[in-house]
């Protein structure tokens, strides 16, 4: 747990959790019940299509800046950054 042990040197108590990936899809994306992600996906995917959901700011698993889920109310004055309208516009 390096990172763990990293952060706790300047003064973040963390709680480290392990999820299996449907309750990390639940807790993410259905009830956006998550203080901070630290993870990865693994993908041997070469078709960058096939991953949009993950990069575009309205994709279904869009994990940071997060907007409005259809099962949630719009968030007032959401936008999506400079940056990822800019991927949105690559795919």
């Amino acid at each position: 747990m390096h990172i763990q042990q990293d952060l706790q040197q300047i003064g973040i108590q963390t709680k480290i959790q392990t999820l299996t990936f449907n309750t990390a899809l639940q807790k993410f994306l259905a009830r956006r019940d998550w203080e901070c992600y630290i993870g990865y996906l693994k993908s041997e995917m070469v078709e960058p299509n096939l991953v949009a959901l993950f990069w575009t700011s309205k994709g279904s698993f869009h994990m940071f800046n997060q907007g409005y889920s259809s099962q949630k109310l719009p968030i007032v004055g959401w936008k999506a950054t400079e940056w990822e309208q800019e991927i949105d516009r690559l795919f």
